[in-house]
């Protein structure tokens, strides 16, 4: 019996063949480091290199059966073979934020199919109480006090160029923070959460400075409220949409949202927890 063998099939056996190059090799150690550590897709605009270079490389890994398409858009977004795909997925759907089903039939399927980034936490409110902090942020701040509420606003804390926080020390010895970082959201993952404890710490450690007051650790604060969303992976133009949808216990939002030069879909929905730090971030951590 004979077997015949196609021009394609030689091609195919010769790039299986052959030893990675260079350039392949560091597209796929890039590609792994943003599905592992930012667990989302990549896309060729991720990958160093000029485009056909980047091009090619990503088409041979993927007849080697290293990457694979995770995502076929208008911008293709890959996944890299060895890693278990994120559990929440790359896609909004209906069934995982409430606005979808709740916008309208024209928005959901607008919207269903657009590639997101992974799961972030922005713009904390928490709290906490110490004893004498009314009277340690009198004493060392008395130009911070609000005449009508007595609240005191100490100086904002400046943790980098696109995070700060705002404490606020109310009568009774409690201080609300918030921590503001809408254009550099804390990822949902192992790495950004850690990310998220180091920045509480710099803010309790400033308190503490600044006050001379003992402060409780900053697993025991309470988080009151925080934004729970995803970010699209692809950027969008045009008029700008804000559209907010209330139900019982959350409030969901899809807006675009203006990320340097460029504008992201963005899909959140607003949590009021009113737990531990310690307590979230267990719960964060598993769905990691």
């Amino acid at each position: 019996m004979t077997t015949m063998t196609t021009l394609g099939d030689k091609n195919q056996n010769k790039i299986l063949s052959r030893p990675q190059t260079p350039a392949e090799e560091i597209i796929l150690d890039k590609g792994t480091t943003i599905c592992q550590e930012e667990r989302r897709p990549f896309s060729l605009s991720d990958l160093p290199f000029a485009y056909g270079t980047r091009r090619n490389c990503v088409s041979r890994l993927m007849k080697r059966g290293l990457v694979y398409v995770a995502i076929d858009s208008n911008t293709t977004f890959y996944w890299v073979t060895s890693i278990p795909p994120p559990k929440n997925g790359w896609l909004m759907t209906r069934n995982r934020m409430g606005v979808l089903s709740a916008a309208g039939t024209s928005f959901v399927q607008a919207i269903a199919t657009i590639p997101l980034g992974a799961p972030s936490i922005h713009d904390v409110r928490l709290s906490f109480e110490a004893p004498r902090l009314y009277q340690a942020a009198l004493g060392r701040f008395p130009s911070g006090i609000k005449k009508r509420s007595g609240d005191i606003h100490l100086p904002r804390i400046q943790l980098d160029a696109r995070r700060s926080a705002l404490v606020i020390v109310h009568r009774g010895n409690r201080a609300s923070v918030h921590l503001g970082c809408t254009c550099a959201p804390f990822l949902n993952t192992e790495k950004g959460l850690g990310e998220f404890l180091e920045a509480m710490s710099e803010i309790r450690g400033s308190i503490v400075t600044a006050l001379s007051v003992n402060v409780p650790s900053k697993n025991e604060w309470v988080v009151g409220s925080w934004h729970f969303g995803r970010d699209s992976l692809v950027e969008f133009s045009g008029e700008s949409c804000n559209i907010t949808v209330d139900e019982a216990e959350h409030t969901y939002r899809a807006y675009l949202k203006k990320m340097g030069d460029t504008r992201r879909l963005r899909l959140e929905k607003t949590e009021n927890p009113v737990k531990k730090i310690s307590q979230l971030i267990s719960s964060r951590l598993e769905e990691c």
